[in-house]
Protein backbone atom coordinates (compact mmCIF):
# COMPACT_ATOMS: atom_id res chain seq x y z
CA UNK A 1 0.00 0.00 0.00
CA UNK A 2 2.69 2.15 0.71
CA UNK A 3 4.57 2.23 -2.70
CA UNK A 4 1.25 2.73 -4.33
CA UNK A 5 0.78 5.76 -2.11
CA UNK A 6 4.05 7.10 -2.79
CA UNK A 7 3.68 6.62 -6.30
CA UNK A 8 0.32 8.48 -6.49
CA UNK A 9 2.02 11.09 -4.30
CA UNK A 10 4.86 11.16 -6.86
CA UNK A 11 2.42 11.69 -10.03
CA UNK A 12 0.50 14.28 -8.61
CA UNK A 13 3.74 16.47 -7.85
CA UNK A 14 5.19 15.49 -11.10
CA UNK A 15 1.96 16.76 -13.24
CA UNK A 16 1.51 20.28 -11.05
CA UNK A 17 5.15 20.51 -11.77
CA UNK A 18 5.16 19.90 -15.70
CA UNK A 19 2.08 22.47 -15.96
CA UNK A 20 3.00 24.72 -12.88
CA UNK A 21 -0.80 24.38 -11.92
CA UNK A 22 -2.76 22.24 -9.35
CA UNK A 23 -3.95 19.61 -10.58
CA UNK A 24 -6.24 17.38 -9.37
CA UNK A 25 -7.43 14.09 -10.79
CA UNK A 26 -11.47 13.19 -11.27
CA UNK A 27 -10.63 9.59 -8.98
CA UNK A 28 -7.80 7.52 -7.96
CA UNK A 29 -8.48 3.42 -7.99
CA UNK A 30 -6.28 1.44 -5.82
CA UNK A 31 -5.92 -2.81 -6.30
CA UNK A 32 -5.61 -3.32 -2.17
CA UNK A 33 -8.74 -3.65 -0.27
CA UNK A 34 -9.96 -0.87 2.48
CA UNK A 35 -7.92 -2.40 5.58
CA UNK A 36 -9.79 -4.23 8.51
CA UNK A 37 -10.48 -2.88 11.62
CA UNK A 38 -10.24 0.89 11.06
CA UNK A 39 -12.45 3.67 10.68
CA UNK A 40 -13.61 3.27 7.13
CA UNK A 41 -14.67 7.18 6.94
CA UNK A 42 -11.72 8.73 8.39
CA UNK A 43 -9.43 6.52 5.91
CA UNK A 44 -11.19 7.75 3.05
CA UNK A 45 -11.13 11.68 4.27
CA UNK A 46 -7.37 10.94 4.52
CA UNK A 47 -7.01 9.81 0.70
CA UNK A 48 -9.55 12.72 -0.38
CA UNK A 49 -7.31 15.21 1.88
CA UNK A 50 -4.47 14.53 0.33
CA UNK A 51 -5.27 13.66 -3.55
CA UNK A 52 -7.96 16.03 -4.04
CA UNK A 53 -10.14 13.07 -5.48
CA UNK A 54 -12.75 10.25 -4.28
CA UNK A 55 -10.97 7.02 -4.35
CA UNK A 56 -12.35 3.22 -5.09
CA UNK A 57 -10.62 0.21 -3.71
CA UNK A 58 -10.61 -3.66 -4.88
CA UNK A 59 -10.14 -2.25 -9.08
CA UNK A 60 -8.22 -4.07 -11.17
CA UNK A 61 -5.63 -2.00 -11.55
CA UNK A 62 -3.53 0.91 -9.52
CA UNK A 63 -4.23 4.13 -11.58
CA UNK A 64 -4.95 7.80 -11.33
CA UNK A 65 -7.84 9.32 -13.70
CA UNK A 66 -7.39 12.91 -15.02
CA UNK A 67 -9.80 14.92 -17.01
CA UNK A 68 -8.79 14.94 -20.78
CA UNK A 69 -8.63 18.43 -20.95
CA UNK A 70 -5.13 17.99 -18.85
CA UNK A 71 -3.75 16.86 -22.12
CA UNK A 72 -3.77 20.02 -23.76
CA UNK A 73 -1.78 21.72 -20.93
CA UNK A 74 1.28 23.11 -22.04
CA UNK A 75 4.81 22.27 -20.56
CA UNK A 76 5.63 25.26 -17.95
CA UNK A 77 9.12 24.83 -18.13
CA UNK A 78 9.82 23.30 -21.43
CA UNK A 79 13.18 22.91 -22.10
CA UNK A 80 14.17 22.39 -26.03
CA UNK A 81 18.23 20.97 -25.79
CA UNK A 82 16.60 18.22 -23.18
CA UNK A 83 13.95 17.51 -26.21
CA UNK A 84 16.38 17.30 -28.67
CA UNK A 85 18.39 14.82 -26.45
CA UNK A 86 15.33 12.70 -25.82
CA UNK A 87 14.75 12.52 -29.53
CA UNK A 88 18.23 11.63 -30.61
CA UNK A 89 17.52 8.73 -27.71
CA UNK A 90 14.60 7.96 -29.21
CA UNK A 91 15.67 7.26 -32.77
CA UNK A 92 18.81 4.87 -31.56
CA UNK A 93 16.06 3.40 -29.90
CA UNK A 94 14.34 2.69 -32.89
CA UNK A 95 17.05 2.07 -34.95
CA UNK A 96 18.21 -0.86 -32.43
CA UNK A 97 15.12 -2.47 -33.01
CA UNK A 98 15.41 -3.01 -36.23
CA UNK A 99 14.29 -3.06 -39.85
CA UNK A 100 11.20 -5.57 -39.43
CA UNK A 101 9.63 -3.63 -36.56
CA UNK A 102 7.54 -1.09 -38.12
CA UNK A 103 7.40 2.53 -36.56
CA UNK A 104 3.89 2.16 -34.86
CA UNK A 105 1.98 -0.97 -34.49
CA UNK A 106 -1.16 -1.26 -37.26
CA UNK A 107 -2.24 -4.93 -35.67
CA UNK A 108 -3.22 -3.63 -32.32
CA UNK A 109 -4.04 0.37 -33.38
CA UNK A 110 -6.94 1.72 -35.54
CA UNK A 111 -5.73 3.48 -38.68
CA UNK A 112 -6.00 6.89 -38.24
CA UNK A 113 -4.27 6.57 -34.81
CA UNK A 114 -0.94 4.90 -36.61
CA UNK A 115 -1.41 7.70 -39.13
CA UNK A 116 -1.43 10.37 -36.67
CA UNK A 117 1.58 8.72 -34.57
CA UNK A 118 3.64 8.58 -37.38
CA UNK A 119 2.68 11.78 -39.15
CA UNK A 120 3.87 13.09 -36.00
CA UNK A 121 7.39 11.49 -36.23
CA UNK A 122 7.78 12.60 -39.94
CA UNK A 123 7.17 15.99 -39.35
CA UNK A 124 9.62 16.23 -36.80
CA UNK A 125 11.95 14.83 -38.99
CA UNK A 126 11.13 16.80 -42.03
CA UNK A 127 11.45 20.07 -39.67
CA UNK A 128 14.62 20.99 -40.77
CA UNK A 129 13.93 20.55 -44.58
CA UNK A 130 10.33 22.43 -44.24
CA UNK A 131 12.22 25.45 -42.60
CA UNK A 132 14.14 26.00 -45.22
CA UNK A 133 11.20 25.75 -47.67
CA UNK A 134 12.38 22.42 -49.52
CA UNK A 135 10.58 19.12 -49.87
CA UNK A 136 12.66 16.16 -47.99
CA UNK A 137 12.66 12.87 -49.90
CA UNK A 138 11.92 9.59 -47.99
CA UNK A 139 16.36 9.06 -47.86
CA UNK A 140 16.69 12.19 -45.88
CA UNK A 141 13.75 11.38 -43.51
CA UNK A 142 14.91 8.05 -43.18
CA UNK A 143 18.30 9.10 -42.28
CA UNK A 144 17.11 11.60 -39.60
CA UNK A 145 14.39 8.69 -37.96
CA UNK A 146 17.68 6.25 -38.26
CA UNK A 147 15.83 3.70 -40.47
CA UNK A 148 16.15 2.13 -43.95
CA UNK A 149 14.16 3.86 -46.59
CA UNK A 150 12.59 0.91 -47.37
CA UNK A 151 10.99 0.69 -43.59
CA UNK A 152 9.80 4.34 -43.81
CA UNK A 153 8.31 3.71 -47.35
CA UNK A 154 6.18 0.23 -46.06
CA UNK A 155 5.22 2.24 -42.87
CA UNK A 156 4.28 4.80 -45.42
CA UNK A 157 1.73 2.16 -47.19
CA UNK A 158 -0.02 0.94 -44.20
CA UNK A 159 -0.95 4.05 -42.62
CA UNK A 160 -2.13 5.56 -46.13
CA UNK A 161 0.41 8.75 -46.08
CA UNK A 162 2.57 10.64 -48.79
CA UNK A 163 5.45 12.89 -48.45
CA UNK A 164 3.87 15.81 -50.29
CA UNK A 165 1.08 16.27 -47.74
CA UNK A 166 3.93 16.94 -44.89
CA UNK A 167 4.62 20.79 -45.54
CA UNK A 168 1.27 21.87 -45.07
CA UNK A 169 0.51 19.43 -42.00
CA UNK A 170 3.62 21.30 -40.70
CA UNK A 171 3.12 24.64 -41.73
CA UNK A 172 -0.07 24.90 -40.27
CA UNK A 173 0.82 23.42 -36.86
CA UNK A 174 3.62 26.03 -36.86
CA UNK A 175 0.33 29.00 -37.32
CA UNK A 176 -1.08 27.37 -34.78
CA UNK A 177 1.55 27.94 -31.97
CA UNK A 178 2.17 31.31 -33.21
CA UNK A 179 -1.53 32.13 -33.04
CA UNK A 180 -1.31 30.98 -29.44
CA UNK A 181 2.35 33.20 -28.36
CA UNK A 182 -0.34 36.28 -29.73
CA UNK A 183 2.30 37.19 -32.54
CA UNK A 184 0.25 39.07 -35.20
CA UNK A 185 -0.32 38.23 -38.91
CA UNK A 186 2.77 40.20 -40.36
CA UNK A 187 5.29 38.73 -37.80
CA UNK A 188 3.68 34.90 -38.56
CA UNK A 189 4.01 35.78 -42.41
CA UNK A 190 7.70 36.63 -42.21
CA UNK A 191 8.40 34.11 -39.56
CA UNK A 192 6.69 31.22 -41.88
CA UNK A 193 8.39 32.98 -44.85
CA UNK A 194 5.51 33.80 -46.59
CA UNK A 195 5.83 36.24 -49.46
CA UNK A 196 3.25 39.14 -47.39
CA UNK A 197 0.68 38.54 -44.99
CA UNK A 198 -2.02 37.94 -47.58
CA UNK A 199 -0.14 35.26 -48.71
CA UNK A 200 -0.79 33.82 -45.20
CA UNK A 201 -4.15 34.37 -44.94
CA UNK A 202 -4.92 33.13 -48.19
CA UNK A 203 -3.34 29.73 -46.92
CA UNK A 204 -5.10 29.65 -43.35
CA UNK A 205 -7.97 29.87 -45.40
CA UNK A 206 -7.27 27.04 -47.27
CA UNK A 207 -6.62 24.87 -44.34
CA UNK A 208 -9.39 26.24 -41.64
CA UNK A 209 -11.72 27.56 -43.89
CA UNK A 210 -11.32 31.18 -42.07
CA UNK A 211 -9.13 34.16 -42.05
CA UNK A 212 -6.38 33.93 -39.22
CA UNK A 213 -8.44 36.79 -37.22
CA UNK A 214 -11.48 34.86 -37.54
CA UNK A 215 -8.95 31.62 -36.10
CA UNK A 216 -7.66 34.29 -33.09
CA UNK A 217 -10.99 35.71 -32.44
CA UNK A 218 -12.91 32.17 -32.57
CA UNK A 219 -10.08 30.10 -30.60
CA UNK A 220 -11.70 27.14 -33.36
CA UNK A 221 -8.17 26.15 -33.52
CA UNK A 222 -8.92 22.77 -31.10
CA UNK A 223 -12.14 22.43 -32.39
CA UNK A 224 -10.87 22.03 -35.95
CA UNK A 225 -8.13 19.35 -34.50
CA UNK A 226 -11.04 17.61 -32.65
CA UNK A 227 -13.23 17.49 -35.30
Amino acid sequence: HFFVELYFTQCMQFAAALSDQSVRPLRLEVTHQLPVGVDHAAYLRVYEQNFHAPVQFGCAHNRIIFPAKYLDLAVARADPKLGQLLMHQARKTIAARGDDAPLVNPTTQPISTLATQLTAQLIEAARPHLQSGAEPSVEQLAQRMGIVPERLRRDLRRAGLGIRSLRDTARRDALMRHLERGMSVKEIAYMMEFSEPAALQHACKRWFGVSVGELRRRDVTRELLAA
